[in-house]
C-alpha cells in the first residue's frame, strides 16, 4: 500500500499543475481579449490572425499571428503591423513578460501633413517587460540585432546591436530614466562628406523630467511639457563615430520656438569633423573654419588633444565653446 502513496502523490501534483497551467492559459487568452475590447471601444481598430496558447508544462506563450493596430483619432493616425509577435512568461512570475518581434514590423503615420512609412526588419528584437503594482511597470527592455530602419522604402539605417532600457524615474513627478545604446551602426542617408557612415558606439542616458500628456497630439504634448518646465537631464552620451569620439552631460530642453536649448560639458577629440561639416553645410566659412581650428587647437593642445568644452544650444544656435557650428531648426511645427 504504502508503495503505492508515492504514485498517487506524482499523479496529483501532474494533474494539480495541469489544471492551474490550462486556468493560467485561459486566463492570458481572455485578458488579451479584453484589452483588445477594451482599446476599440477607446477607438482604435485592431485585427490579427490566429491566436494560440502554448507552452505546456512550464511556459505559457501567447503567439498572434498578422497584428494590426491603428489609431484613426489621433491625429497622426499611426498604423502598427507586424509578421507576428509572441509573448512569453512562467506561470511563477506573472509580472515578467518576454515578447519576440522578430522579423519584420511596419509603422504608419501622418508627419506634418503627409503619409509616411518606417519599416524596422531585426534577425531577433526581443522585450522584456516588468510589470509593478496595478497597472505601472519597474522595467522595460528592448533588444535588437541586425536591426535595418528604412523609411518609405529606403534604407536609412542598419546597426548590428540595439539596446533601449526604461524605468520609472525615482521622481513621482518625472517620467522615466532612459538608456538607449548602439554597437557598429552604419548611417545610410546622405552625411555631409566630413561624416564617416560607421559609428561603432552610440550610448546615451538620460532621465525625462516632466510628465507630457501622452495623449495629445506630439506638438501640443512636447508644447505642454516645455511650458510646465520639462527637460532631458543627461547624465551621459557617449559617441565614437570615426575620427569623432565624444563624452558629456548636461541638461537638454525646448524653446519658445520648439528649437532644442540647453547646454553640455563634453570632451571631444577629432573635432575638426564638426567643424568640416559645419562648413560643408555652410553653416561657417572657411576663413571661420581656420579660425576655429586655430582657437580650439590650442585650448585641445593643453589637454593632450582632447578638447574640454561647453556645448551650447542657445536661440537657435549651436556653439563648441566659443564657436558657432550649427543652426537648428524646430523639432516639431509650434502649436
Amino acid at each position: 500500500m504504502r508503495l503505492l502513496i508515492i504514485p498517487a502523490l506524482v499523479v496529483l501534483a501532474i494533474a494539480g499543475w495541469s489544471a492551474y497551467w490550462f486556468i493560467a492559459a485561459a486566463q492570458v487568452e481572455a485578458g488579451v481579449e479584453q484589452w483588445i475590447a477594451r482599446q476599440r471601444a477607446a477607438g482604435a481598430e485592431i485585427s490579427h490572425g490566429a491566436m494560440t496558447v502554448g507552452g505546456y508544462p512550464f511556459r505559457l506563450r501567447l503567439d498572434i499571428a498578422q497584428p494590426n493596430i491603428a489609431l484613426p483619432a489621433r491625429p497622426e493616425q499611426p498604423h502598427w503591423r507586424a509578421y507576428g509577435i509572441s509573448a512569453i512568461s512562467h506561470p511563477w512570475t506573472p509580472r515578467h513578460v518576454i515578447v519576440d518581434v522578430s522579423g519584420t514590423q511596419e509603422l504608419t503615420a501622418s508627419i506634418d501633413g503627409k503619409r509616411a512609412t518606417w519599416r524596422l526588419f531585426s534577425g531577433q528584437a526581443l522585450a522584456s517587460w516588468q510589470g509593478g503594482d496595478a497597472d505601472g511597470f519597474e522595467r522595460l527592455s528592448i533588444d535588437l540585432h541586425e536591426a535595418v530602419l528604412s523609411e518609405n522604402g529606403a534604407a536609412r539605417l542598419r546597426a548590428k546591436r540595439t539596446q533601449l532600457h526604461v524605468r520609472p524615474a525615482a521622481v513621482a513627478e518625472d517620467l522615466a530614466d532612459l538608456v538607449v545604446r548602439s554597437e557598429d551602426a552604419e548611417i545610410l542617408w546622405p552625411l555631409p562628406p566630413a561624416f564617416q557612415p560607421a559609428v561603432s558606439r552610440a550610448e546615451l542616458q538620460l532621465t525625462v523630467t516632466g510628465r507630457p500628456p501622452l495623449d495629445a497630439p506630439l506638438p501640443q504634448a512636447l508644447a505642454a511639457w516645455r511650458d510646465a518646465g520639462g527637460t532631458l537631464e543627461v547624465q551621459a552620451v557617449t559617441l565614437d563615430w570615426g575620427e569623432l569620439s565624444m563624452q558629456g552631460s548636461g541638461t537638454l530642453a525646448v524653446d519658445g520656438e520648439m528649437r532644442p536649448m540647453g547646454s553640455l560639458t563634453a570632451k571631444i577629440r577629432g573635432y575638426d569633423v564638426l567643424l568640416d561639416a559645419a562648413r560643408d553645410d555652410g553653416q561657417i566659412t572657411d576663413g571661420a573654419t581656420r579660425a576655429a581650428k586655430a582657437v580650439l587647437g590650442l585650448l585641445a593642445a593643453a589637454n593632450g588633444g582632447m578638447l574640454s568644452v561647453p556645448v551650447r544650444l542657445q536661440d537657435g544656435q549651436a556653439f563648441l565653446g566659443p564657436v558657432l557650428i550649427a543652426r537648428l531648426s524646430p523639432l516639431l511645427p509650434n502649436p
